[in-house]
């Protein structure tokens, strides 16, 4: 059996909601903070997205009679132009190329890469590295389920632009994690990795599709900052969503890893949406609908509220849709048992 599984920003907040119930006698014994800390990190990481949109209406305001869609592509363009910069000082000089960061980093380069910082400080924190101690078996324990269910392949795409997820999908008792996302090291950028073909090639695999705090571009290409350290051109598809595939498109990695989820839409025999409520998500729900449905297939919807996430999707779904909610998980234990049920159903 083979699995896609969509995780959006739901998911982080359930992740939240799980330790604030965790009571003082299963709290985990070695907390470099406390509870209150690791909430907090994982709630305002989960709404650092918010500023993308924050960013986008204050420039709204600075061009007026300018299309969204316009804007849109006016913000991307600025952005591949940095990613490319430092080709550009022999042309035209270092003077002018100073003027030219200035008036773009002033309305937008600045901003965007503030906010891709955030995510890097909030993630290298003690609070936020709590986050593995309260979840230590998770990524065993998925292991374990897709074992027992002969689980053949599953792949994982994240909307998000944070790590919680990748912080869960790791090992217990050795480093590392499970799965893979395809970067390997490069050794003309040593600080950096590159996504490889043969290392797609996994039973569990771990994408990013609309970008990632680590992902950075440079020269027109994107990779993988591997050292932790500020990222100067963040790779992050945000607002317009129906402009979301033609920038997903125009990047080497997004659209590398947009094709996987084609692949592995059209392969597997179920998807599970997780916490992605699919409203800002056309390009998804459009592949969904030409990839995924046929009456062999089955879809989940995990949410608070599943039957919203259902109304999004099954005007082109021709086949039943299974809802779960997700109000019920309140540990790690129930969270991992809603998993295991969906898997064996």
């Amino acid at each position: 059996m083979k699995i896609t599984l969509i995780i959006g920003n739901g998911f982080n907040y359930l992740i939240e909601s799980i330790i604030n119930q965790t009571t003082s006698e299963n709290l985990p014994k070695n907390l470099a903070t406390s509870k209150t800390e690791v909430e907090n990190k994982i709630r305002e990481i989960s709404s650092l997205w918010k500023k993308f949109d924050n960013i986008f209406d204050e420039l709204k305001t600075q061009f007026l009679g300018i299309s969204d869609e316009e804007l849109i592509k006016m913000i991307y363009a600025v952005l591949e132009f940095f990613s490319s910069i430092e080709l550009f000082e022999k042309i035209i000089g270092k003077k002018k190329l100073d003027e030219l960061k200035e008036t773009f980093n002033i309305l937008l380069i600045d901003k965007i890469r503030e906010i891709a910082e955030e995510f890097r400080v909030h993630e290298n924190s003690d609070g936020y590295k709590d986050l593995k101690r309260f979840f230590p078996n998770f990524g065993d324990t998925i292991q374990r389920i897709l074992k027992d269910n002969t689980v053949t392949n599953f792949d994982v795409f994240n909307t998000n632009y944070d790590g919680i997820v990748d912080t869960l999908f790791t090992k217990g008792q050795t480093r590392g994690f499970i799965g893979v996302d395809g970067f390997g090291k490069i050794p003309e950028l040593p600080n950096y990795l590159k996504l490889y073909d043969i290392n797609l090639k996994d039973n569990i695999r771990r994408f990013h599709i609309h970008g990632s705090y680590k992902f950075e571009k440079k020269h027109g290409l994107t990779y993988k900052n591997s050292k932790n350290t500020k990222n100067h051109d963040p790779v992050i598809i945000f607002n317009n969503p129906n402009m979301k595939e033609e920038l997903i498109n125009r990047d080497s990695v997004l659209s590398r890893y947009f094709l996987e989820l084609k692949k592995s839409l059209e392969e597997s025999d179920k998807l599970i949406i997780f916490g992605n409520s699919m409203k800002s998500e056309p390009h998804l729900k459009k592949l969904i609908e030409h990839t995924f449905n046929q009456k062999n297939k089955k879809v989940y919807v995990c949410s608070r509220n599943p039957i919203l996430v259902k109304k999004e999707i099954e005007k082109s779904f021709s086949f039943e849709i299974f809802e779960r909610s997700t109000k019920s998980i309140n540990s790690q234990k129930s969270l991992m048992e809603f998993i295991r049920k969906i898997i064996q159903h």
